[in-house]
């Protein structure tokens, strides 16, 4: 949990050190009269004040903003609107229950600064609220994914799949990978629709569809992991390699060859890291 007081008496004290001062505001978004430019990296506060002084900035401003019952009820409204349907609703009133026990309590303490008429911000947001909101973000989807199966009259699951945990399937789609499609990523999409039309999942069929999404997310989320441990290791393949052919600054293509000859197949991000990466590498040793 955020200790907002902790915070708080460390940025005032960076900043007296700094001379620059803090101005307390309530109420004013200036997010609305200007255009913003948000640091997201919150752990690194230190930099954003770094980049203020740099930039000739003396005056800070705080905003401390409470969980307001105004909030409770544009939360419950959300919910009415979202459409009738009561299966959901208890579960809907446990995560309420929690937004209610913190009215009136921190949420968030925000800094801001300005230069040619852009608002620099930074946020530090209590960690209930992200959760409390990402529970109630979870919640509407199911009820939303319902709502849109009962409209479009979806097609049941084949009685194969009827019973089958989302990971057995995905263990299903990763060996059909590697016997199959070696030379495939689980990314590829004409992967995806081979496997999946070979269990019997019809993308156009929104209860097989929601199926498949639930699997692929898995699936995508085993491989991503795998090729991230991979990546320090072939990192140091293709530096040896790229020495050895005199490749100072290589293409992503010749990369791609180079570990398609060692039968690796990388996502497409996990390439680009791999190939970043490679290049700073590469660099380093001039």
């Amino acid at each position: 949990m955020v200790d907002f007081e902790k915070f708080q008496e460390e940025i005032k004290k960076y900043l007296k050190e700094n001379e620059i001062s803090i101005f307390p505001y309530q109420g004013r978004d200036f997010s609305k009269l200007l255009p913003e430019m948000e640091w997201y990296d919150v752990e690194n506060w230190k930099d954003f004040f770094s980049i203020a002084k740099k930039e000739g900035i003396t005056i800070v401003y705080e905003e401390i903003i409470d969980f307001s019952e105004d909030k409770i009820q544009n939360i419950k409204r959300d919910w009415e609107n979202s459409g009738n349907d009561s299966e959901f609703d208890d579960e809907f009133e446990n995560i309420f229950v929690n937004f209610e026990d913190k009215v009136n309590e921190i949420s968030s303490v925000s800094y801001s600064w300005i230069k040619n008429n852009i608002l620099h911000s930074i946020t530090e947001q209590a960690s209930w609220l992200d959760e409390a909101y990402q529970e109630y973000g979870e919640l509407k989807h199911k009820k939303k994914q319902k709502q849109l199966i009962q409209r479009s009259g979806g097609a049941e699951l084949p009685e194969s799949l009827k019973n089958e945990k989302p990971e057995n399937i995905v263990n299903q789609m990763l060996e059909f990978l590697e016997t199959e499609h070696p030379e495939m990523s689980i990314d590829d999409w004409r992967f995806q629709e081979e496997f999946f039309e070979s269990i019997g999942l019809d993308r156009r069929q929104n209860t097989h569809r929601v199926l498949r999404e639930k699997v692929l997310r898995l699936g995508l989320k085993i491989m991503d992991d795998k090729e991230k441990e991979m990546i320090p290791g072939l990192i140091e393949k293709c530096v040896e390699w790229s020495l050895e052919n005199k490749q100072s600054k290589p293409t992503q293509a010749i990369i791609r060859g180079f570990l398609t000859g060692e039968d690796v197949n990388l996502s497409t991000d996990n390439f680009r890291i791999l190939h970043a990466k490679l290049i700073v590498e590469l660099q380093s040793l001039k």
